[in-house]
């Protein structure tokens, strides 16, 4: 059964109703060269050490009103629905699963886009902060390129080697990712705007057992919902792309569209015209004293002369840097103590220099006894109940470069009893301190789901969502109270 406008025609699987052709009519393309691979969604339902166990779309009841194909479906206990709506050469789809089994869904996999051929010269771009292009996946080692990030021919036990994923909001940038050449592609957003998480999944299936060897490609999105035994859940919307052009047809189209809706908080204008910023360690994680206080009236003055008005400091607080996370970031009473830190900031201002200083609320030292006497209870949980580990951000100033032998930092969860800690430290050190400025480490790129119901979450996904969501506009209030032109500055970023 086809679903077309005067754009794209889709064709879907009688079984399963996942895509058996998407045909872009305006140049004659079809992308699917595997239709007997076709499935549109899979959910992920484990039980105890079973975490491969899952439910595939099956016995679909496919109906099509003009430019709307609706497809149904009642399977081991799941009544679904998928929807797809054609505008122009785009597809939005949505999903909505009602759970009757008696075993909880974690993860929900849609829309899933399989058994796309090779697009000569193609390549998998994405907005990741580090790494922007994955190059061609059906390069081999022979090729040219960064073929190689998807294995090449060489399959493992896992098939790890052919798989790439990225997860939206954290190290994806923005919720986008395209395949194409640049001529044309196929290209994959979130247009949701509660930021939900989305996991953006490049899958490579290469099929030795076939002669010739057949090589095609998965793009998938995996929302990490848990959906228990009796409720109900509607996917966040996707919008599929059929485009003319490179990755910028599909970038610039989600931008265009986040531009309607999304809200940027005003930047000071010193802040905006500015050349960045000086970055300086005062103490290090082994002690070792670069500055104190009384030197940032001069550490200042250096950066005037080059056209800084900005210094970022790390290792300002009494520990020294990546130390006692993160429940001591208070002023070192070697260097003076508080009043020679405020004096140091007003010295600073008086010259025309802002002091951005450090702060990390996400991890904790597990040795603090503030973490063992109460921290602990605010550690994000994974699905089995264990903490996430941090790592031991051990900078190896006289170890061995092995951040994972003691895991010494356990991360933690913006529930609610957490976040009175955390404002409660940004009010002491924008207004107390003085600083009126405040670096957010880390707090763009941690959507750590939670599974501890003793904090509350709606469900485990929305846990950092919702979390930042509230803890952010009190942040920036604290700020801007204590410094009408303070800046907050994350690491990484994101929409």
């Amino acid at each position: 059964m086809n679903l077309e406008n005067d754009y794209i025609r889709v064709a879907f699987a009688p079984e399963t109703g996942g895509f058996v052709s998407l045909y872009d009519k305006q140049r004659d393309y079809e992308y699917i060269v595997a239709p007997d691979r076709a499935m549109p969604f899979r959910l992920m339902m484990p039980q105890g050490e079973r975490a491969w166990l899952h439910e595939d779309a099956r016995g679909a009841d496919i109906a099509i009103d003009g430019t709307t194909a609706r497809v149904r479906y009642r399977f081991g206990g799941i009544v679904a629905e998928a929807v797809y709506v054609l505008d122009g050469p785009a597809i939005l789809a949505t999903l909505r699963v009602a759970n009757h089994s008696e075993q909880a869904i974690e993860e929900v996999m849609f829309p899933m886009v399989r058994g796309i051929g090779a697009i000569p010269e193609g390549e998998i771009i994405w907005p990741m902060f580090s790494r922007r292009n994955l190059g061609d996946p059906f390069q081999t080692d022979t090729d040219q390129g960064r073929g190689a990030a998807f294995g090449s021919d060489h399959r493992t036990w896992n098939e790890w080697t052919q798989k790439q994923n990225m997860r939206y909001p954290q190290h994806l940038c923005s919720a986008w990712c395209d395949y194409g050449n640049p001529a044309h592609g196929l290209g994959m957003e979130g247009r949701h705007t509660d930021f939900s998480i989305m996991d953006f999944f490049f899958y490579k299936v290469v099929e030795k057992t076939r002669d010739p060897v057949r090589r095609t490609l998965d793009m998938t999105i995996v929302h990490p919902r848990r959906v228990r035994p009796g409720e109900t859940y509607t996917s966040s919307p996707v919008r599929i792309t059929l485009h003319d052009g490179d990755w910028r047809a599909v970038a610039g189209a989600h931008r265009d569209w986040l531009e309607t809706w999304v809200r940027k908080p005003d930047r000071p204008r010193a802040f905006a015209e500015s050349i960045g910023w000086h970055f300086f360690f005062l103490k290090r994680q082994d002690g070792w004293e670069s500055h104190s206080y009384a030197e940032l009236p001069r550490l200042a003055e250096a950066a005037l002369a080059v056209g800084y008005r900005y210094l970022m400091l790390f290792g300002w607080q009494t520990g020294g840097h990546d130390n006692n996370y993160w429940y001591r970031y208070v002023p070192n009473e070697d260097w003076g103590g508080e009043a020679a830190l405020r004096r140091a900031v007003e010295q600073c201002r008086a010259m025309g220099v802002e002091l951005i200083p450090f702060f990390n609320g996400t991890l904790a030292n597990v040795e603090m006894p503030e973490h063992k006497s109460f921290g602990r209870m605010w550690e994000a949980k994974t699905r089995a109940g264990h903490p996430y580990y941090a790592g031991d951000w051990a900078r190896c100033n006289f170890d061995a470069p092995m951040r994972n032998r003691a895991m010494l930092h356990h991360e933690i969860c913006f529930c609610e009893e957490q976040q009175v800690c955390f404002l409660e430290t940004v009010a002491r050190n924008v207004d107390r301190y003085g600083f009126g400025n405040l670096q957010l480490d880390q707090i763009s790129e941690k959507s750590l789901l939670c599974y501890d119901d003793a904090h509350g979450h709606v469900t485990p996904d929305r846990a950092p969502i919702d979390g930042l969501a509230t803890l952010l506009p009190k942040t920036r209030a604290l700020v801007r109270a204590a410094h009408p032109d303070g800046v907050m500055v994350s690491e990484c970023l994101n929409d």
